[in-house]
């Protein structure tokens, strides 16, 4: 009987360092990055698995993956010495460090730029699209990339075929803002891309078929005069603050930030219903002209006021200068978004519309993995990193603003 609990013993701690090893899970050290296998036994204070020991030392500066399998040939993208490559689950160099961009492998290729020009790779690291595109993005929902060639974007196919002609305007930052009732920017979810065709907002299908949004009615506010000699503690320039006061949400109403003629719109910072632009790198003489223009969506029921007493902008003879000093509120309007199922692949990957600062809070079943995902607009969640298996039923529960839209790419892992 004694004998029987030893072989019983010995195979279930056999399977159960099996499960622990099935993936390898990165680990951050002094700001590099490295992966090891999860403990058995030991959780940190989200009650995620520790990782005792490193299997890869942490010498990398990023890397795209969260997780790395031991079987089926799994790759991850690190970055060593400022260029990209690709390693396996032993640490062994795949795909050599030469490239200045490189995504993960979705749907078996990986885009990847060298020289500022795109392309895909396999997992031998053969090109098997030409780097030749000015912009790319990864695979998904039904085999399509984004691609920019010529100053303009499309889709092309896995033989590098423009299956979408190039023929919709090129990515900017504003396209998120200025069409985030569309649907997500420049990536087929359900047979449906949301592009920009001659300054409109729009829909496609698989087949090109654009369908034009419908339009918001818009109006502008403009603060315009001569900088000033003010600075603050450190001596650097003060910038402009406009806080929106009333029903705003600067989030979903603004929808261009123009700085005299440059467009910065993706460059601003709200917090708080609060615009803050930072003046010292474009104006730091005194007396230099000055426009900001913000155009937002027609009776949102905000106005839109300089914010504080000490303003790097004095406005012209006639405008409005009303200052407040009211406190602001603690946080934006949330909501938030469930996904339920089960787990159908290994992968789980949601987007904002808008912006990664929209996504607060991203909680699996009852585990709050915020802190484990990385950053940016798309969050990548691997499921059998937190021991879920295929066909268990899955809880994911996204908080976010409300001005913002959450989905769920494909391929689906929860369905």
């Amino acid at each position: 009987m004694k004998k029987q609990f030893i072989i019983i013993s010995i195979v279930v701690f056999t399977a159960l360092t099996s499960m622990a090893q099935s993936s390898l899970q990165r680990v951050n050290v002094n700001g590099k990055w490295g992966y090891g296998y999860p403990s058995l036994t030991k959780k940190d204070k989200l009650g995620y698995p520790m990782v005792d020991n490193l299997t890869i030392p942490a010498i990398y500066e990023e890397t795209n993956a969260e997780t790395i399998s031991p079987v089926g040939g799994d790759i991850a993208g690190v970055k060593l010495n400022g260029k990209w490559g690709y390693i396996d689950a032993k640490g062994d160099t795949k795909i050599p460090f030469k490239y200045d961009e490189a995504s993960f492998f979705s749907e078996g290729l990986a885009a990847v730029s060298q020289s500022g020009k795109y392309g895909f790779i396999d997992k031998k690291g053969v090109a098997v699209i030409p780097l030749k595109y000015e912009k790319a993005d990864i695979f998904q929902d039904g085999g399509l990339a984004y691609v920019e060639l010529g100053g303009k974007g499309g889709f092309i196919n896995k033989t590098g075929t423009a299956v979408i002609p190039l023929k919709y305007d090129k990515w900017s930052y504003l396209f998120p803002r200025k069409c985030h009732d569309c649907g997500i920017m420049n990536s087929f979810i359900n047979g449906k891309a949301t592009v920009v065709l001659d300054g409109k907002c729009g829909n496609i299908d698989l087949k090109g078929n654009f369908t034009a949004c419908k339009s918001e009615g818009t109006e502008s506010v403009v603060f315009s005069g001569k900088t000033n000699t003010k600075k603050d503690k450190y001596g650097t320039p003060l910038g402009v603050a406009i806080k929106g006061t009333g029903d705003c949400n600067m989030a979903k109403d603004i929808k261009q930030i123009m700085l005299n003629s440059n467009d910065i719109t993706g460059r601003s910072d709200y917090k708080n219903n609060i615009l803050y632009i930072n003046l010292a790198n474009s104006y730091p003489i005194p007396g230099q002209e000055i426009t900001v223009t913000i155009e937002h969506l027609s009776g949102c029921g905000c106005t839109y006021k300089l914010y504080g007493d000490d303003q790097g902008i004095d406005l012209g003879a006639g405008q409005e200068k009303s200052v407040t000093k009211e406190t602001a509120p603690a946080q934006v309007g949330l909501d938030s978004t469930t996904f339920s199922g089960t787990m159908v692949g290994a992968m789980a990957i949601i987007q904002s519309n808008i912006g990664a600062s929209d996504i607060k809070r991203v909680v699996l079943n009852d585990l709050d993995i915020t802190a484990k995902l990385p950053s940016g607009q798309r969050k990548v969640i691997n499921l059998a990193t937190y021991k879920i298996k295929m066909g268990q039923k899955v809880t994911l529960k996204v908080v976010h603003t409300k001005a913002s839209k959450v989905e769920m790419l494909e391929p689906k892992g929860i369905k």
